[in-house]
């Protein structure tokens, strides 16, 4: 049913964490990556929303186990220094904004509504992925296609539904995450969707990390998504991060 099973109090992720690794194929607990951030560095935690109730539209809210699990990630990254919270125009977002805020022990809550942040990004024409859907037994299997390049018929594609994956990827973190988001604050707060931050975390890791759902049903977990990193010098790095036990559930 959706629900996570897991120890929702600690970070149980064990795994070492090189912050000056080229790449990232895994995800990292969060609490790994915000230790590792250094006083000259911005950094932007884009997430998809806690667990919510079984709706998928507008009506769609957290559950008391969704507000559980969102304070315990702004435990994993509390700490003194305000951050901004970012969120789409969907209740969840903004719901899962404020519980990590209050896991952080902010005595204030800075937030903005982005619509870039609702999850049609990528979606170039709506009717032609409802076309692509009625095709297949789940939809997730379409954007798992689309963002990996994988098809059981060569001469069969989703490009007429998508934008490519990594030019309006590319376009995503420039426009919004930097341009806009990392020139408010230091630190960075950034919640939105699965169908948003599904493509965004494999063409984040370029299509490096495994979370093929067209294969082994595998899906972004809630409060799992990206870390992107600027360095001083300009430079951007980017790292799967998993507020949970699990980066990815099976759907």
């Amino acid at each position: 049913n959706g629900e996570f099973a897991g120890n929702i109090l600690d970070d149980s992720d064990t795994s070492p964490f090189d912050p000056n690794a080229a790449a990232y194929t895994s995800f990292v607990g969060i609490k790994k990556v915000f230790a590792a951030l250094q006083p000259t560095d911005k950094a932007v935690f884009i997430l998809r929303h806690a667990h919510r109730t079984s709706s998928t539209d507008v009506d769609g809210v957290l559950t008391g186990l969704g507000y559980e699990q969102a304070i315990s990630v702004g435990k994993l990254i509390a700490g003194t220094e305000d951050v901004k919270y970012w969120h789409s125009e969907i209740p969840r977002t903004q719901q899962t904004c404020m519980a990590i805020a209050q896991g952080r022990g902010q005595t204030t809550f800075s937030h903005m509504a982005l619509k870039d942040l609702n999850g049609g990004w990528f979606e170039k024409d709506h009717a032609k992925i409802e076309e692509y859907n009625a095709t297949v037994s789940s939809s997730y299997d379409v954007v798992s296609r689309w963002a990996y390049n994988e098809y059981p018929d060569p001469t069969v594609n989703y490009d007429e539904g998508f934008y490519d994956l990594m030019e309006r990827g590319t376009q995503f973190m420039n426009e919004i995450i930097i341009a806009q988001v990392a020139a408010q604050s230091r630190i960075s707060v950034v919640v939105s969707h699965d169908q948003m931050l599904y493509p965004l975390v494999i063409y984040a890791t370029n299509r490096m990390l495994e979370m093929k759902h067209h294969e082994d049903k595998s899906w972004l977990n809630f409060l799992a998504g990206i870390a992107v990193i600027i360095h001083a010098d300009g430079s951007v790095k980017y790292v799967p991060v998993m507020g949970l036990d699990e980066g990815t559930v099976q759907s």
